[in-house]
């Protein structure tokens, strides 16, 4: 034997070793787990097509949450979806879900999709989805069907292409509560706030990490019921617009890049008790304080703020802590004392003079 035929057998070895390789890495055993005393089944490497549904036999009338990890599957609908349904629970993770298609008979509670190649969404009329989680897919927007979600009451997505998010969509479901968007391209919000008919029950809104610049308050009026909304990690420049959310307790704005922040056209909004300013690059204190009478603690640390005029807290009597620190104030104004309820008051690290921080009993 020559030593180029033993170089071809070899080179023929080493290629059949590799295809073997590629097959086995394709060819998975489909793997169903569930411990005992544990209210969640993994089932993985589910091939539907060449699977079928015999190994859900094994479910039983299991409830709880089923995680499906590489489910090798394009299309999640009601055929699939029905079978799982004893779980009232399931999370994809990992898989090839290109589709998901709720059918109207569908029971299940809670859906999680997490790191899918999901860009098409159909929602049918559907009485029993309570909770809808997407993270990690090309979803590109959010489908006009979600309306026919009639008793869904939270909805996250995360890290997606959707770029524009309409907050009319939003507005038929008069049982959802909690609605989050982080992380995704987020460019711009649109909507027209509706008359008196709509009846949101929405309390908390968050849309943070997004490429946002601007946002007009105003598209928030339609969610009376609103009592947290977090726009932290954006890139905000400017808002406009006022707030009219009545029961809104908790207002986040930080680390985005505000100049300036005017509340004077804002209505008086009596349930604030937090206002989250850190991060910006505010470069005085906001105009009309005024309209938060009850906030009892204000964060402006880490701006551009050159001048502390106190008269901007004097209507505020319930304020307990103001966060200053690591601003650029060389001046203070003493127009007015500061509320009788202050008891901190930091201005850490201020025009590099000493570290300073009061503790602030009556007046100043």
């Amino acid at each position: 034997m020559t030593i180029s035929m033993i170089i071809i057998i070899i080179i023929i070895i080493i290629f059949l070793l590799r295809i073997i390789a590629f097959i086995s890495a394709r060819v998975r055993a489909v793997q169903l787990i569930c411990p005992r005393h544990a209210d969640v089944c993994h089932l993985q490497d589910w091939n539907v097509a060449s699977d079928g549904y015999a190994i859900l036999d094994q479910l039983n009338d299991t409830t709880g949450l089923l995680s499906l990890n590489q489910l090798l599957t394009p299309i999640l609908d009601g055929p699939i979806l029905r079978r799982l349904a004893p779980f009232g629970n399931i999370t994809v993770y990992r898989s090839d879900v290109e589709t998901l298609h709720l059918t109207t008979d569908c029971t299940l509670q809670s859906i999680s999709l997490h790191r899918t190649e999901l860009s098409s969404i159909i929602f049918e009329a559907n009485a029993h989805l309570h909770a809808l989680d997407i993270a990690f897919a090309p979803l590109a927007a959010v489908p006009s069907t979600l309306a026919k979600l009639e008793n869904l009451k939270q909805l996250v997505i995360s890290v997606t292409q959707i770029a524009e998010l309409d907050l009319t969509v939003f507005y038929p479901l008069k049982e959802l509560l909690h609605l989050e968007f982080t992380q995704n391209q987020l460019a711009s919000l649109v909507g027209a706030p509706p008359g008196e008919h709509v009846a949101s029950k929405v309390s908390k809104i968050l849309i943070r990490l997004n490429p946002l610049t601007t946002v007009d308050l105003n598209l928030f009026a339609p969610f009376g019921e609103l009592e947290f909304l977090d726009l932290t990690s954006n890139r905000i420049k400017s808002l406009s617009g006022s707030l009219r959310a009545h029961q809104l307790k908790h207002i986040s704005l930080v680390s985005n890049a505000l100049r300036k922040l005017d509340l004077c056209p804002w209505d008086v909004l009596g349930s604030v008790a937090w206002l989250e300013l850190s991060f910006n690059r505010l470069q005085q204190i906001p105009a009309c304080l005024q309209k938060l009478p009850n906030v009892t603690e204000l964060l402006f640390d880490h701006n551009r703020i050159t001048h502390l005029p106190l008269e901007s807290f004097a209507d505020l009597a319930q304020l307990r802590e103001l966060h200053l620190s690591f601003n650029q104030i060389a001046t203070i104004s003493f127009g007015s004392p500061l509320p009788e309820r202050l008891r901190r008051l930091e201005l850490f690290h201020n025009c590099h003079q000493p570290v300073a921080q009061l503790y602030v009993g009556v007046g100043f």
